[in-house]
């Protein structure tokens, strides 16, 4: 009897045990209705072992009764199998995708993106769920009054739709859900309009587009709210009226327009919100002192062959209190670094791309950088104004150096990486790298080198070493490289010897095979 009440509490624990799973379950789905239907089913089972276990411990019933009680049991048990595996499927189909294929769905996200759609039916989505929707890349596009008025959504993408259509209210359903909408891309001309139904939205982005109208009313509406804009590529010609009263704005891209001039007080609003600006490729002839009011910014990007020298007065950067992390100068025709980014105390990386930079001042940058890339300019030596003892990383690749010298890099004894592609150096000085006690990546592809540095001997933090594109002629009298790779077999090497036709982590074993024989 008591074997027979033990087998029957082991049952009464499995029950249990199978309804806590499912209530885990379904709170984890967060649909109860169906849920709470297995979950009566469930309890009713439950009862019944726990009169039963009851009936047995009194010694109400007989051993071979217990028995048929047991079967009896187990049979409910596959029933109650067979419930919750019904529950679960209606579950699962309750999550099915609100759209019809060729669409897909993943949770709440929906893909529509590249599907050749160019109309949707009216989609219902289920209620208390809030959705993300990729509709790019459909030319042609119709979105009705109706297409969203059943659903929820709080991102919509509709970049890349060539001859988008939208409704005057095809968004007034997503008033206060929509936070993000894309509508890069789409040939538009003028501003939806659409977008005046919107209380909510916090991005929106519209480069790309050729627009003939920017209604102010309507972007004045959503100056309340919008925080990240970009509005690169859009035909901009003068600085507009309603940017300037956008005082929540974080994030603005005017990336390529021809805005030629932005007013003093073009940012009084979101002087303390802005942390990012892009003006590069604007038609900028001299530097904004409106940049000096926004003491909040940590990235800005300028550019353009408008500017040059003369266009940086000496304190167009904010200084005091300066939270200034990142600056990239693009495209532009300056020969030196420009005045005030040495008084920049919390700059960090510097990134000059195509420029005539010729040479690197003393005292030029600040002491705090550390990140330099000046890529595609005029150097032809490293100069001392380049290093400082915080830098960690140092891009100067496609440029005219011609060699490194041995002191060239005596102050930059804290970089970690080093890039010198595409230049013409054919010498590298023996103690050249004699400081660089911290770098671990080398580069160096695309030179005029003849023979493998020997001023990497010295280098024992080093990970990685690219050597391609140079014409270097591989010895086997070039014992010293033989042994350093024998020292430091864990360096990852890149790069060909060319006589010899073989990859340069295979020299050893070639080396090696001449010396036997």
């Amino acid at each position: 009897m008591a074997t027979s009440t033990a087998v029957v509490f082991m049952e009464f624990i499995f029950v249990r045990n199978i309804y806590r799973n499912y209530i885990e379950f379904q709170w984890e789905s967060k649909l109860q209705v169906k849920s709470m239907q297995a979950v009566g089913k469930v309890n009713v089972t439950c009862l019944f072992i726990s009169a039963f276990v009851k009936k047995v411990s009194s010694r109400q019933v007989d051993c071979e009764t217990a028995l048929t009680n047991l079967w009896v049991v187990l049979v409910k048990h596959l029933c109650l199998f067979l419930v919750l595996t019904a529950a679960v499927a209606d579950l699962t189909q309750s999550y099915q995708c609100v759209v019809r294929l060729p669409c897909t769905c993943s949770g709440t996200a929906i893909d529509c993106s590249s599907k050749r759609i160019t109309s949707l039916s009216v989609l219902i989505g289920h209620p208390n769920s809030t959705y993300r929707m990729r509709l790019d890349g459909n030319p042609g596009l119709v979105i009705t009054d109706d297409t969203f008025a059943n659903i929820t959504l709080e991102y919509l993408d509709l970049n890349h739709n060539t001859g988008l259509s939208m409704s005057d209210h095809a968004l007034r359903s997503q008033r206060d859900s929509l936070k993000e909408l894309h509508l890069s891309n789409c040939r538009l001309r003028e501003v939806p309009q659409a977008l005046r139904d919107l209380n909510a939205l916090e991005k929106l982005y519209m480069w790309s587009n050729h627009i003939d109208n920017w209604d102010e009313t309507l972007m004045l509406k959503l100056s309340g709210t919008l925080n990240v804009l970009d509005v690169s590529y859009t035909g901009l010609t003068s600085w507009p009226r309603w940017l300037s009263h956008m005082s929540n704005l974080v994030y603005l891209n005017l990336y390529e327009n021809h805005i030629d001039v932005i007013p003093h007080d073009a940012f009084y609003s979101a002087a303390s919100a802005m942390n990012y600006l892009n003006i590069e490729s604007c038609g900028i002839s001299d530097m904004t002192t409106a940049i000096r009011s926004l003491q909040n910014l940590t990235t800005l990007v300028v550019g353009g062959k408008t500017l040059s020298d003369s266009s940086f007065f000496y304190n167009w950067l904010p200084t005091r209190g300066s939270k200034l992390v990142t600056l990239s100068i693009n495209n532009s025709n300056i020969t030196k670094i420009p005045y005030g980014i040495n008084d920049s105390p919390s700059l960090k990386i510097l990134t000059i791309t195509g420029s005539r930079l010729r040479h690197v001042e003393e005292e030029a940058m600040p002491k705090s950088l550390m990140a330099l890339s000046i890529v595609q300019a005029s150097l032809t030596h490293i100069h001392g104004g380049v290093c400082n003892p915080a830098l960690k990383f140092l891009r100067l690749a496609a440029n005219r150096i011609q060699s490194i010298e041995k002191h060239d890099l005596q102050d930059c004894r804290a970089l970690t990486y080093l890039n010198l592609n595409h230049n013409h150096i054919d010498y590298i000085s023996p103690t050249a790298f004699d400081g660089l006690k911290e770098l671990k990546t080398l580069r160096l592809e695309n030179n005029g080198m003849i023979h493998i540095p020997t001023a990497i001997n010295n280098m024992t933090s080093l990970r990685s070493l690219y050597l391609d594109g140079n014409p270097v002629e591989c010895t086997c009298q070039t014992l010293w490289f033989l042994s350093w790779r024998q020292r430091n077999s864990g360096v990852f090497i890149s790069g060909r010897c060319t006589l010899l036709g073989i990859d340069l982590a295979d020299f050893h074993s070639h080396c090696a095979a001449i010396i036997v024989g």
